[in-house]
């Protein structure tokens, strides 16, 4: 929608608008696994935080999934929230610590 020359951004239905101090806090996350894993500066990654459903699991996790990069293509999940991810939980990523998907909850998926 457009008035006077000035753009109005309208929520679609069913989304509500994203909190630009979320958009800051992904953007920090991709960059400390950037920085950990050396990921590709074309390596796409993605951050979300979910519900998770699976018994053991805490409620709310964050899932980081980074794609065209072979280096470390794949999942990895940190069983907090946005807000509660530091850097030393992107650094045991890193490591193979924890949080890896694909060895069962909370490992590798490639």
């Amino acid at each position: 929608m457009v008035a006077s020359g000035m753009e109005i951004a309208m929520p679609l239905p069913g989304f509500e608008p994203v909190d630009p101090s979320r958009l800051s806090r992904i953007s920090q996350i991709k960059g400390w696994f950037r920085d950990a894993f050396s990921v590709s500066p074309n390596a796409h990654i993605l951050v979300v935080e979910l519900q998770c459903r699976e018994e053991g699991c805490p409620p709310i996790e964050t899932v980081i999934t980074v794609l065209d990069d072979p280096c470390c293509a794949g999942k990895y999940k940190v069983h907090k929230t946005l807000k509660e991810v530091e850097w030393k939980d992107i650094c045991a990523l890193a490591s193979g610590e924890k949080g890896r998907a694909g060895e069962g909850h909370g490992s590798n998926e490639n």
